[in-house]
C-alpha cells in the first residue's frame, strides 16, 4: 500500500502605497510605488514508515511581519496588470486623474490611483477576472469602462477619452472589442475556466488541456506532462497563485512534476508559456504553467458533479485474451461552493473531488506447466551431477525420458515450484492469464478566503490538500 498526503498554504497580502505607477515602469509619468513583501518558507519531508510512503509539503507566503529570519523575494505573480491612459478631447494626456478599479462580479473596491504628469497609470498585482475601470476629473464626464477582461500574467493597455461637462455626468462604456496585450511579447495560451468545464478530459486532469497551446506536444518522461518546443517535461516550472509548485522529489511517487493537482471545479483559469516571458520566470528552461485559483464572488454559486466509468457497460477491448471482462469502476464526485462572507468585502470559496477507482489488469505470464513441476520438461535435460572431464570435453548424463527424479529435487527449490500456478492458457510459454486487482483512492481540496482591508490592502489566504491511498 502506498499514501501519499500534500498540504499547500499560501497566504498574501498586497498592499499599495502613493496615488500611481511604477517609477520603474514609467519614469516620466509620477509616482505610484506597489510594494508586495513576500516570505516564503518551505519545508519538505519524506516519511516511510511500515510500507507507507508520506509525502507532506508546506509552502507558506506571507508578509514579512509573520515570519521571521527568512530572505524576502520577489514571487512570480499570478495576476495581471492594467495600464491606462486618459486624454481630453484632443487627445492630450490629462494629469492627476482618480482611477478606480472596482471587481465587476464582486463589486469591491481594489484599487484608487492617479494618473501621473503623462496620463498614465498603472495598476498591477490584480487577479483574473473581469473589473470596472472608472475615471475622474474636475471639469470632464465621469467615465466607466465595464466588464475589462484581465487574464493571468496580462497586462492590458485602455486608452480612456474624457469628454467635457460636470463629474456629476457619467459616461458608461460596455460591450468593448476583447483588449490585446499590447505590452509584452511572451508567447502562451491561457485557458479559461468554459474550456476547462466543456472539453473531454481522462481523470479530470487539467494539464492535458496545456496542449492546445501552439508548440506544445506529449512529453515522453514518465512526469505526464508536455513538452514546449523540444526541451523536456522535467524542465517545465509550475506556479499556483504565484507561488511555486514544483514537486521536489519530481513526481517519483505519483509520475507528477507539479506538487499539487486542484480540481477542475476550483481553477479560474491557468495559462502555459513556452516562450519570450518574463525573466521573473527564469529557473527553467521549459514552459511555465500558472494557475490561478477560484475564489467567492457577491453570488452564492456552486456545482456538483459525479462522472462513473463501469466496465459493465464498457465494451470489451479487442486485444483481450479469451477469459472474463477485467472489472472498472472509475467514479470521480464532488462540487464546489462559494459566496459573500461580507458583501462587497470578504468571500470564500471551496471545491473537492473524491477519486474512487477499483479495477481489474489482464497480464499475461508464463509459468510451468503440472508436469515441469513434476520434473518432466520438453526439452533434453541432462544431470549436473554427472560431469565428467572439463573444457570443451566435459560431457553429462541425459535423465532418462527428460525427466528429474524425485529424489533429486531440492526442497526449498519444490517449496518455490508449488507456488506457481498451473497453465490456464495452451502453450509452453505466455500460457497464464490473471486479473489482478488495484484500487486508488483519492482527496482534494481547496478553500480559498478573498478578504478587502482598505481600497489599497487586499489579503487572500488559500489551503489546499491532496491525499490518496494505492493498493495493488
Amino acid at each position: 500500500m502506498t499514501e501519499a498526503a500534500g498540504v499547500n498554504l499560501q497566504i498574501k497580502l498586497i498592499s499599495q502605497f502613493g496615488d500611481s505607477g511604477n517609477p520603474s515602469a514609467y519614469p516620466t509619468t509620477g509616482d505610484w510605488h506597489i510594494l508586495q513583501q513576500q516570505k516564503q518558507a518551505t519545508c519538505c519531508q519524506l516519511v516511510k514508515q511500515k510500507g507507507v510512503l508520506m509525502r507532506r509539503s508546506l509552502n507558506l507566503t506571507v508578509l514579512s511581519l509573520l515570519l521571521c529570519s527568512v530572505a524576502t523575494l520577489r514571487a512570480q505573480s499570478a495576476g495581471g496588470q492594467i495600464d491606462i491612459f486618459v486624454s481630453d478631447p484632443s487627445g492630450a494626456a490629462v494629469p492627476d486623474v482618480k482611477v478606480s478599479i472596482t471587481g465587476t462580479e464582486t463589486g469591491t473596491m481594489l484599487r484608487s490611483v492617479r494618473t501621473g504628469g503623462s496620463g498614465l497609470a498603472a495598476i498591477p498585482l490584480l487577479n483574473p477576472g473581469t473589473y470596472d475601470v472608472k475615471v475622474e476629473k474636475e471639469g470632464f464626464k465621469t467615465t466607466t469602462q465595464r466588464g475589462v477582461v484581465l487574464r493571468v500574467t496580462e497586462t492590458v493597455s485602455l486608452r480612456i477619452s474624457l469628454e467635457l461637462g460636470a463629474t456629476s455626468q457619467s459616461i458608461n462604456i460596455e460591450g468593448q472589442t476583447p483588449l490585446v496585450n499590447t505590452s509584452t511579447n511572451a508567447v502562451g495560451q491561457v485557458i479559461d475556466e468554459h474550456t476547462t468545464q466543456q472539453l473531454p478530459l481522462n481523470g479530470r486532469n487539467y494539464m492535458q488541456l496545456s496542449l492546445l497551446t501552439p508548440g506544445v506536444v506529449p512529453s515522453a518522461n514518465k512526469d505526464q506532462s508536455f513538452s514546449a518546443f523540444g526541451n523536456r517535461g522535467m524542465q517545465n516550472q509550475y506556479l499556483l497563485d504565484g507561488g511555486s509548485n514544483q514537486s521536489q522529489i519530481r513526481g517519483i511517487d505519483n509520475h507528477q512534476r507539479d506538487a499539487l493537482r486542484p480540481s477542475l471545479e476550483a481553477i479560474q483559469e491557468f495559462k502555459v508559456q513556452t516562450g519570450n516571458f518574463s525573466a521573473e520566470y527564469g529557473s527553467s528552461a521549459g514552459g511555465v504553467v500558472s494557475v490561478v485559483t477560484k475564489s467567492g464572488t457577491n453570488e452564492i454559486h456552486g456545482s456538483v458533479f459525479n462522472f462513473l466509468r463501469n466496465s459493465a457497460i464498457g465494451a470489451r477491448d479487442f486485444f483481450a485474451p479469451p477469459g472474463p471482462v477485467p472489472h472498472l469502476s472509475y467514479n470521480q464526485f464532488g462540487g464546489s461552493l462559494g459566496g459573500p462572507v461580507k458583501k462587497n468585502k470578504a468571500f470564500l470559496f471551496g471545491a473537492y473531488q473524491g477519486t474512487e477507482i477499483r479495477q481489474q489488469q489482464t497480464n499475461i505470464s508464463t509459468v510451468p506447466s503440472a508436469a515441469m513441476k513434476n520434473g518432466a520438461f520438453p526439452n533434453v535435460i541432462f544431470d549436473p551431477y554427472s560431469t565428467t572431464g572439463t573444457a570443451a570435453t566435459a560431457t553429462r548424463t541425459l535423465y532418462p525420458n527428460n525427466t528429474v527424479p524425485s529424489s533429486a529435487f531440492n526442497s526449498i527449490g519444490r517449496s518455490l515450484a508449488a507456488t506457481y500456478p498451473d497453465p490456464n492458457l495452451s502453450g509452453a510459454g505466455s500460457n497464464y492469464v490473471r486479473n489482478a486487482t488495484y484500487s486508488t483512492s483519492l482527496q482534494n481540496l481547496t478553500i480559498r478566503h478573498d478578504y478587502t482591508l482598505t481600497e489599497k490592502d487586499n489579503f487572500f489566504a488559500r489551503f489546499s490538500m491532496n491525499r490518496g491511498t494505492i493498493n495493488g
